[in-house]
């Protein structure tokens, strides 16, 4: 009875261990992708400031090209 206990608590605490390290993976790959994210966001805003540059550039090109 008692060896069966021990058998059940060590499986218990191996499926613990598994869940623990398949969570901490998880949260690895989560940070990751939160990182991503963010530097897309970053890139996104630079290119909408460099979008907003080039069409000043090309109206001001446009305006001396029709005087």
């Amino acid at each position: 009875m008692r060896n069966d206990m021990n058998e059940k608590f060590d499986a218990m605490s191996e499926n613990m261990n598994s869940l623990s390290e398949s969570v901490s993976s998880l949260q690895a790959k989560v940070q990751d992708l939160t990182d991503e994210v963010k530097e897309l966001k970053d890139d996104n805003e630079d290119l909408r400031e460099e979008n907003t540059e080039l069409k000043k550039t090309l109206q001001q090109m446009e305006l001396t090209q029709g005087r």
